[in-house]
């Protein structure tokens, strides 16, 4: 018998302000290092919304992404809540001003206990090791695109 351990894709909010930034990037690269991962990568933001669909425009400078390729598979990317026009992208939650966003890589799902658990262990540490109190915000469904 074949059991599929599935991890959903997820939005935290971190409870802080706009310039607990370096300090939030700087936990995570230490939780990283001692887990003999890279740190995180900051990325400038050139995404570009579909015409047909401005509002789902959200305008930021950069954000921080980190993804493993090899199993078990995870990527997490770190953003502010408010963009450059002030728009929040979680507004019932201004509290949290970054985010923190969790999900696999390649595939939605696991194939033995062991790696499922070693992914839910690596998340709930690594959102241990921000020092800032978060909420769950988002749990996404299968094909839901909302706040990607």
């Amino acid at each position: 018998m074949s059991y599929e351990y599935k991890i959903t894709p997820k939005d935290y909010g971190i409870v802080c302000n706009n310039d607990d930034e370096n300090t939030i990037v700087k936990n995570i690269n230490k939780f990283l290092k001692q887990k003999e991962y890279r740190k995180l990568y900051k990325w400038e933001d050139t995404s570009v919304p579909p015409p047909s669909m401005p509002e789902r425009s959200f305008r930021i400078s950069h954000y921080y992404c980190q993804f493993m390729k090899q199993d078990p598979r995870w990527l997490f990317d770190l953003k502010p809540n408010t963009d450059l026009d002030n728009k929040m992208r979680f507004p019932d939650h201004p509290e949290c001003s970054w985010l923190l966003h969790t999900r696999p890589v390649f595939e939605d799902k696991y194939k033995s206990q062991e790696d499922f658990d070693n992914v839910k262990q690596f998340f709930s540490n690594l959102i241990a090791s921000l020092s800032f109190p978060t909420k769950l915000l988002h749990t996404y469904k299968k094909d839901d695109e909302d706040r990607l």
